[in-house]
C-alpha cells in the first residue's frame, strides 16, 4: 500500500472518530444544559434588595404580553352631618374621584453560551461546564431590576422607589452639633428624626397609612445598632426604636446612601413607608427566562429575557424620605 493511500485512510479514520465524539457531544451537552438552568434559577444576590422583594413586594400579575398597564389613586370626597329632616335632598352627597396613572413595560435582554472548543474540553477533562457565565446573566438581570426599581429609567419613563415623585421629602433638622449629620447628633436627635419619618405618614393621611418598613444607609444602620441610648443606658439607639415603634422593621439598603447611588441622591436619607402589595410594588410582567440554546457556526448561545414595569406605587402617602442624615 502506497505511502499516500495509507496517509489517506489514516485522515479518513481520523475524520470517522471526531465525528463520532461530536456526536457523543450532544447528550453530554445536554446534561449540563438542564444542570445549569436549573442552578441559574436558585442564585440568590441578597445585597440586591430590590431585586430579591426585601425592599418592596414584586408584583407579576401583569400579562407578560402587555405593552403597559394602568392603575388608580382612589379619595373619598363629602362628609356626613347631623341632620333634622329624613328628606333624601337633605343629606350631603359622597363620592369618590379616582386619578389614573399609566406606566411603560420594558424588555431585558443578555445572552451566555460556549464554543465547541468549550464543550470538548469540558467532555475530555470530565468537568462541568462553566457555569458562572449563567449566573452572570441572571445577575445582569436582577441588578436591572435593583436599579430601575430603586430610581428608575428616565429613557423608559420608568419611575423608581426612592425618588418617586409623589412621595412625601423632608430634610433633617440642624442639631445641636450645627448639622444634620446622625454622626454629629445626640441619641435623642437620631430618635427624633426616625420618629417623625414614622408619624409624618400617619399624621399626614390621619392615621389611614403607618410605616412598617425603615430602610437607611449602612453607616446610619450600625451607628444606631452601636450607640447606647444614653450614658447611663445598656439599650442601643436601635433597640429602643423597636421598642417604641414595635411593628416597624428597621433595616439597612447601601443604595439609600447618597455615594451609593449613583448620583440620584444627593444626601445620605431614610425611607420609611409601608412595605405592603397594594401600597407599593416592583412590576416584574415577565421574571427571568431562558431560551433553547441557538446554534451561531460553532457557538452556542442561550438567550435570556425578563420585562418590568418600574414601581407602581398605589399609595405614595404611605411614604416618607428624610435626606440629610
Amino acid at each position: 500500500m502506497s505511502a499516500n493511500i495509507l496517509a489517506h485512510l489514516q485522515s479518513l479514520a481520523l475524520v470517522k472518530n471526531e465525528m463520532r465524539a461530536d456526536a457523543q457531544l450532544a447528550p453530554f451537552f445536554a446534561r449540563e444544559l438542564e444542570h445549569i438552568f436549573s442552578q441559574s434559577y436558585d442564585v440568590v444576590y441578597p445585597e440586591l434588595k430590590m431585586a430579591n422583594g426585601q425592599v418592596v413586594d414584586i408584583d407579576t400579575s401583569v400579562p407578560t404580553g402587555a405593552e403597559s398597564y394602568t392603575y388608580y389613586q382612589f379619595d373619598q370626597t363629602g362628609v356626613a352631618k347631623l341632620i333634622n329632616s329624613y328628606a333624601s335632598k337633605d343629606l350631603p352627597r359622597v363620592n369618590i374621584k379616582g386619578q389614573k396613572f399609566n406606566a411603560n413595560i420594558e424588555s431585558i435582554g443578555a445572552s451566555y453560551g460556549w464554543n465547541i472548543q468549550d464543550i470538548r474540553n469540558a467532555r475530555m477533562a470530565g468537568r462541568p461546564l462553566e457555569t458562572s457565565l449563567a449566573s452572570a446573566a441572571r445577575r445582569t438581570h436582577d441588578q436591572q431590576w435593583n436599579t430601575i426599581g430603586l430610581f428608575g429609567a428616565d429613557e423608559a419613563d420608568l419611575a423608581g422607589f426612592l425618588n418617586h415623585p409623589n412621595i412625601t421629602v423632608s430634610d433633617a433638622p440642624v442639631g445641636a452639633g450645627a448639622s444634620t449629620l446622625w454622626s454629629l447628633k445626640t441619641p435623642d436627635e437620631i430618635l427624633a428624626d426616625v420618629s417623625d419619618a414614622i408619624n409624618s405618614i400617619v399624621d399626614l393621611t390621619n392615621g389611614v397609612e403607618s410605616a412598617n418598613m425603615v430602610l437607611m444607609p449602612v453607616e446610619q444602620f450600625t451607628l444606631i445598632s452601636t450607640t447606647p441610648r444614653s450614658s447611663t443606658s445598656d439599650t442601643t439607639i436601635l433597640e429602643f426604636l423597636r421598642r417604641v415603634h414595635p411593628g416597624v422593621t428597621f433595616d439597612w439598603l447601601n443604595e439609600i446612601a447618597s455615594a451609593k447611588s449613583g448620583g440620584e441622591l444627593s444626601d445620605d436619607a431614610l425611607i420609611a413607608y409601608r412595605k405592603q402589595v397594594d401600597k407599593v410594588a416592583l412590576v416584574i410582567p415577565q421574571p427571568y427566562e431562558q431560551f433553547p440554546v441557538q446554534d451561531d457556526g460553532m457557538e452556542f448561545n442561550v438567550p435570556t429575557h425578563s420585562r418590568i414595569g418600574g414601581i407602581r406605587f398605589t399609595y405614595p402617602l404611605s411614604a416618607h424620605r428624610k435626606d440629610g442624615i
